[in-house]
């Protein structure tokens, strides 16, 4: 084996650490999971049990990723977007619970779940990469399936616990809704692709290669930031005050308004590449394996 591709291959086993998904519940339980599919519970700071959801194929496994983690509203339950699996893990145990694999597009293409949000109700929204988003309750029945040309990528519940709204985006368009019917309730294209997405209360944040935009939940503009070189990432506060953009190996705070307020590195100083607000604070991912609650 040469030097360079030992090189490279080192740094592929290095990237696989990367902390990139995270999921809380109240300010105790925290979920984390790795670019190679490695997935933690802490409790308390302190890990309560760890799995390797790695698929056993080496065929397909350097193509699969974990990309969305989500608490049930009680907290038992952990759903996890990994692979081509839903999961739902025992949040004390770690045991799984249940397992969703969507039919296969064509009857051989895997469909893989991209993200996984929990309603007000307990129900689970899931967007998959096959042009649909299903509902499920929590016992992992499949309740409704949409599909749609603009079927969202990222995604997020919103509005009142009787009648929420689904609000997403796909690469070029912003859609929202309405969980119960299906019903597209709202449609805006966006000039540049997108390759972030994030909204609550009324703010929503769009992460272009040039700027984020900041507008509300019906697309009237409020301010615009300039995006710095670094993963594509975009967090809104829950209560919509705040907003964390990725900056290479920081992560800025704004306001609504774009007026930056912090900046928030760490010892390592390594990329960022996960990110998502806690109780308290601000979950933070970086390439090398490291992640921190920072307060903001």
């Amino acid at each position: 084996m040469s030097a360079i591709l030992a090189r490279e291959l080192e740094q592929m086993e290095l990237n696989l650490r990367g902390v990139q998904s995270f999921a809380s519940h109240g300010r105790d339980q925290v979920a984390v999971g790795t670019a190679g599919r490695q997935l933690s519970m802490y409790q308390g700071g302190e890990v309560l049990w760890s799995r390797d959801l790695r698929s056993h194929d080496d065929r397909i496994r350097p193509t699969e990723r974990m990309r969305g983690l989500a608490f049930s509203v009680d907290g038992r339950q952990l759903f996890v977007a990994s692979g081509q699996s839903l999961l739902a893990l025992d949040t004390s145990t770690g045991k799984e619970t249940w397992r969703y694999v969507a039919p296969r597009m064509l009857c051989f293409m895997v469909a893989s779940p991209l993200n996984v949000r929990v309603a007000p109700n307990g129900e689970l929204v899931v967007a998959f990469d096959s042009g649909r988003w299903c509902r499920f309750s929590e016992d992992g029945t499949l309740l409704a399936t949409v599909k749609d040309n603009d079927a969202p990528r990222f995604l997020e519940v919103l509005g009142p616990a009787e009648d929420p709204e689904i609000i997403g985006a796909d690469g070029f368009h912003i859609c929202h809704w309405n969980l119960a019917s299906g019903k597209r309730l709202y449609h805006q294209a966006v000039r540049e692709r997108i390759q972030a997405f994030s909204a609550s209360a009324d703010l929503v944040a769009v992460r272009t290669i040039h700027e984020i935009r900041l507008t509300t939940l019906r697309g009237v503009e409020r301010t615009t930031i300039p995006a710095v070189i670094g993963s594509p990432l975009v967090r809104v506060s829950p209560d919509g005050s705040r907003v964390a953009a990725s900056e290479g190996n920081r992560v800025g705070i704004y306001t609504q308004e774009g007026v930056q307020i912090d900046s928030i590195g760490h010892e390592s100083d390594s990329r960022v590449i996960g990110l998502e607000w806690c109780e308290g604070g601000l979950l933070v991912g970086r390439l090398d394996g490291n992640w921190q609650k920072a307060a903001a």
